[in-house]
């Protein structure tokens, strides 16, 4: 399963970032065949309250979505179409504003930690 493509913001409002990620970052399997080394996957979970401003921070922050000053501050919608990051936005917004949001959503509220599809590779390369 694709955890980063079943996170509610990239599923539900930017499918589009999933598809360019797919297309322009290795899968984790190439990454440890270019490592030629034993590797270790390793998930990092997100905790609720994590401030950091990635993307996948926002799992359960769908209210600071909308501030432009949070969205801005992503690689992800500063990579986007401006016209598809305002329809996003907007989207969003409504949603949350109707409860949308929160009835299809709302369990993550009381997730202390979420897996949205963070990897840490470890790999101890040797001198050759």
């Amino acid at each position: 399963m694709d955890v980063e493509a079943e996170m509610w913001l990239l599923r539900d409002y930017l499918p589009g970032v999933v598809e360019r990620n797919r297309r322009e970052f290795p899968t984790i399997a190439r990454i440890e065949a270019m490592l030629n080394a034993p590797t270790r996957v390793v998930t990092v979970l997100v905790a609720a309250d994590c401030t950091d401003g990635f993307t996948l921070s926002f799992w359960s922050r769908p209210e600071a979505v909308p501030d432009p000053a949070a969205s801005a501050a992503t690689s992800e919608f500063a990579r986007m179409d401006p016209t598809a990051e305002t329809e996003a936005v907007e989207r969003l917004a409504r949603d949350f504003e109707a409860g949308i949001w929160d009835r299809a959503n709302g369990h993550l509220r009381t997730c202390p930690v979420l897996d949205v599809g963070l990897r840490l590779l470890v790999s101890e390369m040797t001198p050759s």
